[in-house]
Protein backbone atom coordinates (compact mmCIF):
# COMPACT_ATOMS: atom_id res chain seq x y z
CA UNK A 1 0.00 0.00 0.00
CA UNK A 2 1.29 3.55 -1.53
CA UNK A 3 1.35 5.98 1.56
CA UNK A 4 1.97 9.60 1.89
CA UNK A 5 4.26 10.56 5.13
CA UNK A 6 3.68 13.72 7.41
CA UNK A 7 5.80 14.51 10.12
CA UNK A 8 4.82 16.73 13.16
CA UNK A 9 6.44 19.68 14.67
CA UNK A 10 7.33 18.87 17.46
CA UNK A 11 9.18 21.28 18.74
CA UNK A 12 6.39 23.91 18.71
CA UNK A 13 3.46 21.65 20.63
CA UNK A 14 4.98 21.44 24.12
CA UNK A 15 4.14 17.58 25.18
CA UNK A 16 4.06 16.30 21.91
CA UNK A 17 6.20 13.97 20.32
CA UNK A 18 7.53 14.33 16.82
CA UNK A 19 4.79 11.56 15.06
CA UNK A 20 4.29 10.51 11.76
CA UNK A 21 0.95 10.46 9.69
CA UNK A 22 0.55 7.90 7.44
CA UNK A 23 -2.27 8.93 4.65
CA UNK A 24 -3.49 6.50 1.78
CA UNK A 25 -2.14 7.70 -1.42
CA UNK A 26 -5.73 8.57 -2.66
CA UNK A 27 -7.58 11.80 -3.79
CA UNK A 28 -9.96 11.04 -0.34
CA UNK A 29 -7.00 11.38 2.08
CA UNK A 30 -6.90 14.13 4.25
CA UNK A 31 -5.70 14.87 7.86
CA UNK A 32 -7.90 14.14 10.29
CA UNK A 33 -9.73 17.30 12.18
CA UNK A 34 -8.39 15.65 15.54
CA UNK A 35 -5.15 16.06 14.41
CA UNK A 36 -5.17 19.07 12.33
CA UNK A 37 -4.66 21.67 15.32
CA UNK A 38 -0.80 20.17 14.89
CA UNK A 39 1.23 21.67 12.17
CA UNK A 40 2.38 18.98 9.58
CA UNK A 41 5.44 18.48 7.17
CA UNK A 42 5.21 16.19 4.21
CA UNK A 43 7.68 14.01 4.47
CA UNK A 44 7.89 10.92 1.85
CA UNK A 45 5.34 9.19 -0.44
CA UNK A 46 6.21 5.28 0.32
CA UNK A 47 5.06 1.51 0.83
CA UNK A 48 3.47 0.71 4.40
CA UNK A 49 6.06 -1.32 4.40
CA UNK A 50 9.55 1.36 4.61
CA UNK A 51 11.21 0.72 7.40
CA UNK A 52 11.76 4.43 7.42
CA UNK A 53 7.97 4.54 8.27
CA UNK A 54 8.92 2.42 11.74
CA UNK A 55 5.67 0.58 12.98
CA UNK A 56 4.46 -3.21 12.06
CA UNK A 57 3.02 -2.87 8.27
CA UNK A 58 -0.01 -4.79 9.05
CA UNK A 59 -0.76 -2.45 12.07
CA UNK A 60 -0.59 0.58 9.56
CA UNK A 61 -2.28 -0.87 6.90
CA UNK A 62 -5.34 -1.77 9.13
CA UNK A 63 -5.20 1.78 11.02
CA UNK A 64 -5.38 2.98 7.35
CA UNK A 65 -7.99 0.59 5.93
CA UNK A 66 -10.55 1.67 9.60
CA UNK A 67 -9.85 5.12 10.63
CA UNK A 68 -8.41 6.32 7.04
CA UNK A 69 -4.77 7.17 8.50
CA UNK A 70 -1.85 5.94 10.72
CA UNK A 71 0.10 7.72 13.33
CA UNK A 72 3.44 6.31 14.11
CA UNK A 73 5.58 7.74 16.57
CA UNK A 74 8.70 9.00 15.10
CA UNK A 75 11.96 7.53 15.79
CA UNK A 76 15.43 8.56 14.63
CA UNK A 77 16.71 4.87 14.06
CA UNK A 78 13.27 2.74 13.02
CA UNK A 79 15.26 -0.63 13.87
CA UNK A 80 15.64 -0.05 17.61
Amino acid sequence: MQVMVFMSKAADNPGHKATLLALPRAPEAAIPNSLQHLEWTYYAEMDASDVSLGGPTARVEERIRKDGYAEVPFRLNPRA
